[in-house]
C-alpha cells in the first residue's frame, strides 16, 4: 500500500468514525428524552444502540490509527 494510500484509507475510516460519534450522540438524546418521559425501556433500547455505534466508531479510529502508526 503507498503511502498516499495509507493516508486516503485513514482519512476515510477517520471520517467514519466521526459520522458514528455524532450519531451515537443523537441516539444518546432520543435515550435521554425516553428517560425523562419516564420510559425506561426505550432509553434502555436506545443506549444499546448507542453503545453499538461508539464501538463501532472505536474500531474505525483505531484502524485509522493503525495504519498511520499512531495511537487513538
Amino acid at each position: 500500500m503507498t503511502t498516499q494510500t495509507r493516508i486516503n484509507r485513514a482519512d476515510q475510516l477517520h471520517a467514519q468514525a466521526d459520522t458514528l460519534f455524532v450519531a451515537a450522540e443523537r441516539i444518546e438524546q432520543f435515550s435521554r428524552a425516553c428517560a425523562a418521559s419516564n420510559n425506561p425501556e426505550g432509553s434502555a433500547c436506545w443506549q444499546r444502540i448507542a453503545k453499538t455505534y461508539l464501538t463501532e466508531a472505536e474500531a474505525f479510529a483505531a484502524e485509522a490509527a493503525k495504519i498511520t502508526g499512531k495511537r487513538s
